[in-house]
């Protein structure tokens, strides 16, 4: 090496495996000397990187030979290693294909569209430890539909069995053709042939479109419309969902829901309305007023669709219709009732650059102002209580006008509140 030096540095450091990924990265030399003459420079340097992948979202080989092909856009003068690692099993016993479909059965109907798949085990070869299974909407099953239907029972709340439920109603279409296979795995590991491909078509009805909800601001009133879909099982009634988070799943019974780092919150059903026909549009109460909605459609068997595309109201809207009366020489206080948005849950990165700071955002930032109301009492401009302590002399009748303001957005909503204060009682 003569006058050079050879430095060995190791940049594990900045690929943490806990941490995100990195795609990129940039190299940068500062040749430093603290003299007038330089004597520090870089003959040459060799860069050593592991390329790091899921193991699923690796190519598969097979018994026999492999092809691979490795491309990159680098400059020539550099070496490609590739590794191929593997469970050896001698004297292996490989499970047969399943030997039939149960339910559905093949050709047949399923009974809605949160269907649990159920297969006969074969009598023949090593006993199943595990089965994998995989639904599509091609015959040859080349795609699976989506992650919800390629599953490793023993990963879900079907281990142990012979059978897979889908998570959630409504992620098939009713009356369209389905495909799905399954195949065992043994105790050692060894995947056994898939089973024949079998069809079913989802008896349900279809998932309502062209949700709508209008705001009249006239006769404060919000008209919520929608429209049957085109197949599946006629609807004799429909479910009519809402909440203020935006991206919202429809909840029949209290349930948690995640806010990110804010952890899990309870929240109450948020289910609203039933109607007691196939009616296509109705009034909705205002104290059912909400940022947004879902509809879901019910046929004659008491089977779901899915629900529908979210549909937003205007908001933020003021619920109070009145309010409590009041008295002199006492203190007041109450809350002006609103349907606004908790916005959504959205990940970014914090300021000092860690990734999945989850939490909500695009929430209504909200400003509430009154004016004519008596002395003494004023509104909170960031929580809308009114509130405070009423003279003697403010007994009378009032029309208070109530704004609220979505800071965010400039959208506002306003009513007028009788008030009544009532003067001191007699002694």
């Amino acid at each position: 090496m003569g006058d050079y030096a050879r430095m060995y540095i190791d940049l594990d450091d900045f690929f943490p495996r806990t941490g995100p990924a990195r795609y990129h990265y940039l190299l940068r030399f500062e040749l430093i000397n603290p003299g007038r003459e330089p004597d520090v420079c870089l003959k040459r340097f060799y860069l050593q990187a592991t390329l790091q992948m899921a193991r699923l979202a690796m190519p598969g080989v097979s018994l026999g030979d492999n092809q691979f092909v490795y491309t990159d856009q680098s400059a020539p003068e550099r070496k490609v290693k590739i590794t191929h690692s593997w469970s050896e099993c001698d004297a292996p016993v490989v499970p047969a294909a399943p030997a039939q479909a149960l339910d559905p059965v093949d050709g047949g109907h399923a009974n809605g569209t949160r269907i649990t798949f159920r297969w006969q085990p074969s009598a023949s070869g090593a006993p199943a430890a595990d089965y994998e299974f995989q639904l599509s909407e091609y015959p040859d099953v080349r795609y699976v539909l989506s992650s919800n239907f390629e599953k490793l029972i023993s990963r879900t709340e079907n281990r142990g069995t012979s059978s897979f439920q889908l998570p959630d109603v409504g992620l098939l279409n009713p009356d369209q053709a389905y495909y799905w296979r399954v195949r065992a795995r043994s105790e050692e590991g060894v995947w056994g042939p898939w089973s024949k491909v079998y069809s079913f078509t989802a008896q349900a009805p279809a998932v309502p479109v062209n949700v709508s909800a209008k705001f009249d601001a006239a006769v404060r009133q919000v008209v919520l419309a929608w429209e049957q879909g085109s197949s599946g099982s006629t609807p004799v009634r429909y479910r009519i969902y809402g909440s203020a988070e935006r991206g919202f799943t429809p909840h029949d019974a209290a349930y948690t829901y995640d806010a990110g780092a804010d952890g899990r919150k309870p929240a109450l059903p948020n289910r609203l309305i039933e109607t007691s026909g196939p009616v296509r549009s109705l009034t909705v109460p205002t104290d059912l007023w909400r940022a947004y909605y879902r509809v879901v459609a019910v046929d004659a068997e008491g089977r779901e669709s899915g629900p529908s595309a979210q549909c937003d109201l205007v908001h933020p809207l003021i619920l109070s219709k009145t309010l409590p009366a009041a008295k002199v020489d006492e203190y007041y206080q109450a809350r002006i009732e609103v349907s606004a948005s908790i916005g959504d849950l959205v990940s970014t990165d914090f300021p000092n650059g860690q990734p999945y700071n989850i939490r909500f955002r695009n929430a209504d930032d909200l400003a509430f102002e009154v004016t004519g109301a008596p002395q003494g009492l004023a509104i909170g401009p960031d929580t809308g209580v009114l509130a405070g302590f009423l003279p003697a002399t403010a007994a009378g009748k009032y029309q208070l006008a109530v704004k609220v303001t979505d800071k965010r957005t400039g959208k506002q909503d306003s009513v007028n509140l009788p008030l009544t204060v009532s003067p001191a009682a007699r002694r």
